[in-house]
């Protein structure tokens, strides 16, 4: 499922994996960039997206939540929290 916010800069996915699993994607627009130099001593950007993925075992089980930067050529993982449902 794809749920999209008019009028703000997030989409998330959804998706439920037989009975007890859910994983729930959300990702930003654009939200920063490094620079980045060129051969002819220019200067580019590389843009980066950020996506929190959260994963869901059950309903009585901590939630395993992602924090990721998302570049042209990688993804990385940059926190891991394990947190309550009830959060």
């Amino acid at each position: 499922m794809v749920d999209e916010r008019p009028g703000e800069q997030w989409i998330r996915l959804s998706r439920k994996f037989g009975e007890n699993e859910e994983i729930k994607i959300e990702v930003t627009m654009f939200d920063g960039s490094v620079p980045i130099k060129k051969d002819d001593d220019t200067e580019d950007e590389k843009l980066h997206v950020t996506l929190i993925v959260d994963v869901f075992k059950g309903e009585d089980t901590d939630v395993l939540e992602f924090v990721c930067s998302a570049w042209p050529d990688s993804i990385e993982i940059r926190k891991v929290f394990t947190r309550g449902m009830l959060e």
